[in-house]
């Protein structure tokens, strides 16, 4: 049988290279220009376009942001975002990275070879690195990956061997590891009661699912509020041959929920380097609270233990991860104080916590810098953008 070489039919494989090399830029180009028409679309549309209205931005702040946009990213912007931020936080700081630079271009440029974004947001390969790096996870009591059962050695077993193994433990959370955001799809429940329909439960999760002992949290943590883990969202992100983090947020779950997520319906309130909260824990819909609603627990002057101790265990996991240049971690503090991974997000994940709770802009002294890159980076090729990435060889 003769084998037909394509790149030969092509002349050499020069024409095809080429061709495939356009139709790649191309792609990732209208992709980009999509991502950026929705962001605008949702900064303009909604609750939004509520929440950015009750700011009223004064002239002097309008040409803080131009002159500072125009300098460095080389064009004025829309106010939509910065008056989102300052009406959460009260204060308008001109350097606040916007969503509609940073979900199109920043993290799109940043995480450029977009493979290791698919492959690391699931969250049966994350304990793996975890593990590998020295940083705990919840305990692993059983998995599913592509529809094989796991237990928490990773042993593939069968689903009869799984439905045992969770019979004889209590309450567990469960959760999806692919395509889950928000919180959504994740439950706490009993298999030990034989009542609970475990046929039913696999039925919901799917062929993709982890399920973890429950975390008991802190008691800087758990004081706020006891029937969530109540996470911090820490941001890292890959810049020259340093990595560094976002002003960070605490994520608190209310009206009993289980789950924390602010898209959930939680609250989250910003935490200064040193651990201590914010005065104010703010939402979504920028309802504002000084205490815990459920629980009256006072915000002002609280200090997070061992708070130094999360955000070095976020870089080590992030090191552990230099093909990405920014990922967003849920980390919390176990019942001795330990830093506890709870997962990583790799795709579109929230960054915007700090500024709306601190009044801090994402990249702090580098946003000029970083406006800087991707004004340079929008005019590279798709082929060339990781040969450039987090700026370590772009001049």
């Amino acid at each position: 049988m003769k084998f037909i070489n394509l790149a030969s039919v092509w002349g050499g494989g020069g024409l095809f290279s080429s061709l495939m090399s356009k139709r790649d830029d191309n792609t990732f180009k209208i992709q980009t220009w999509r991502k950026l028409q929705n962001s605008l679309k949702s900064c303009k549309s909604g609750k939004y376009h509520q929440i950015a209205e009750q700011y009223q931005i004064s002239e002097k702040e309008r040409l803080e942001i131009d002159d500072f946009f125009l300098a460095n990213y080389g064009e004025k912007i829309p106010y939509d975002c910065h008056r989102y931020f300052a009406a959460h936080s009260g204060v308008m700081n001109p350097q606040y990275f916007p969503e509609f630079i940073y979900f199109p271009y920043f993290e799109r440029f940043a995480n450029a070879n977009s493979t290791y974004a698919y492959v690391f947001e699931d969250k049966n390969i994350i304990p793996i690195v975890a593990k590998q790096a020295g940083v705990l996870m919840p305990t692993t009591i059983v998995s599913c990956a592509m529809g094989i059962y796991r237990d928490s050695e990773n042993n593939i077993i069968n689903k009869e061997k799984t439905i045992k193994i969770l019979r004889e433990r209590g309450f567990v959370f469960c959760k999806p590891s692919t395509h889950a955001f928000g919180g959504h799809g994740c439950f706490i429940a009993d298999f030990s009661d034989a009542k609970t329909d475990i046929e039913k439960a696999f039925l919901n999760l799917g062929n993709e699912f982890i399920i973890q002992e429950i975390v008991c949290c802190d008691k800087s943590i758990k004081c706020i509020y006891p029937f969530s883990v109540n996470t911090f969202r820490i941001t890292t992100y890959r810049w020259k041959r340093g990595f560094f983090t976002m002003p960070i947020a605490m994520r608190l779950g209310q009206n009993g929920s289980i789950v924390d997520n602010a898209s959930s319906g939680g609250m989250f309130i910003g935490v200064k380097d040193d651990g201590t909260l914010n005065n104010c824990a703010v939402t979504v819909d920028n309802q504002r609270f000084s205490e815990h609603p459920d629980t009256h627990f006072s915000f002002c002057g609280h200090k997070i233990n061992n708070f130094d101790r999360v955000i070095d265990a976020a870089k080590k996991m992030h090191t552990m991860l230099p093909q990405l240049g920014v990922v967003g971690w849920d980390f919390t503090l176990n019942d001795k104080g330990e830093p506890l991974l709870i997962e990583a997000n790799t795709r579109e994940a929230s960054y915007r916590l700090g500024q709306m709770t601190l009044g801090l802009p994402a990249f702090g002294d580098r946003t000029a810098e970083i406006l800087q890159w991707i004004r340079k980076m929008k005019k590279i090729p798709y082929s060339q953008l990781k040969d450039h990435a987090f700026r370590y060889q772009l001049q």
